[in-house]
C-alpha cells in the first residue's frame, strides 16, 4: 500500500512514493498529512538545487528518517523512494499520476526544431503559431506519458533490449514452437519465420516506440511521433522515462 506524488518546476521534476505494509497507516488522515508536508519539504529544498542529488541533501535524509520513525510508532514498515529526472535545452518533461497515486510516470522528450526549414506550422483556425506548437507537443508528451503506465514497456526502443534478455526470449519462443508440432519435425525455413513473428510481437510489448498507441487506433508510437514530427516542422525523440508503481 502506499501513494506517489509527482512534483515539477521549469525543468526540473521528481517523483516519490511512500510504502506501508497495510492500507490502515495509508488510509490515516496523518499520513495524507506527512504526503503533502514531503511535498513541500521536498519542492523548497530540492528545486534550489541542481540535479546532483545525493544522500546527503538534507530534505531526503529528513523524509528518511521520518518514514522509519512513523514505522516504528505503527509497528510496520513504511518505506520512502525518488526519483528525479532534469530536462536541458530542447528538452521537455511530462508527467502522468494514476487516479489511485499508485502509478506515477515522468518522460522526457527532445525537442529539435526546423527539421525543414521550407516547412512552417500551419496552425488550426485563430491559433497562434506557437500555442499549436505547444498544445499539440503536450498532449502527445501527456498521451505517452500515459502509455507508459498503461502498457509498461521496459526500454524505449529495441536497440536497448539487453542481449541475455533478447537470447532468452528467443529461446521461449522457440521452445514454444517445437512443443506445438505434433510430429516432433521442425521444418527450418517455417520456424524462422514463426520465431521471427513471435519476436516481433514481443518487441511490440516491451519496447515504447513498438508498441501500438492506446489513443489512436492502428498506429504504434513511432508513427504517433513521426505524425506529429511532421504537423509541427520538428525531430522529436523520446530521451528517458521512470515509472513508479505501488
Amino acid at each position: 500500500e502506499g501513494e506517489i506524488a509527482i512534483c515539477q518546476k521549469n525543468n526540473q521534476s521528481f517523483m516519490f512514493k511512500v510504502s506501508a505494509e497495510t492500507d490502515f497507516a495509508v488510509r490515516s488522515e496523518r499520513f495524507q498529512e506527512n504526503m503533502k508536508m514531503f511535498q513541500e519539504k521536498l519542492s523548497k529544498e530540492l528545486f534550489t538545487f541542481t540535479f546532483n542529488y545525493s544522500g546527503e541533501v538534507a530534505a531526503l535524509e529528513d523524509c528518511n528518517a521520518f518514514c522509519a520513525l512513523e514505522g516504528a510508532t505503527l509497528k510496520e514498515n513504511i518505506t520512502f523512494d525518488i526519483e528525479f529526472l532534469n530536462a536541458f535545452q530542447d528538452e521537455k518533461i511530462f508527467s502522468y499520476l494514476h487516479s489511485n497515486k499508485k502509478i506515477g510516470v515522468l518522460v522526457k522528450l527532445r525537442i529539435s526544431p526546423n527539421m525543414d526549414a521550407n516547412q512552417t506550422i500551419d496552425p488550426i483556425d485563430d491559433i497562434s503559431p506557437q500555442s499549436f506548437f505547444d498544445s499539440t507537443l503536450n498532449e502527445l508528451g501527456n498521451n505517452i506519458a500515459m502509455q507508459i503506465a498503461s502498457m509498461n514497456p521496459i526500454v524505449i526502443n529495441i536497440g536497448q533490449l539487453p542481449e541475455d534478455l533478447v537470447n532468452r526470449q528467443k529461446n521461449i519462443c522457440e521452445e514454444q514452437y517445437a512443443a506445438s508440432q505434433k510430429s516432433g519435425r521442425v521444418v527450418a525455413v517455417v520456424s524462422e519465420t514463426i520465431i521471427k513473428g513471435k519476436m516481433k510481437k514481443w518487441h511490440s510489448e516491451v519496447a515504447l516506440l513498438e508498441q501500438e498507441c492506446i489513443w489512436k487506433s492502428k498506429c504504434n508510437i513511432q508513427k504517433a511521433i513521426s505524425d506529429v514530427e511532421k504537423e509541427l516542422n520538428c525531430k522529436i525523440e523520446v530521451v528517458e522515462f521512470i515509472k513508479m508503481e505501488i
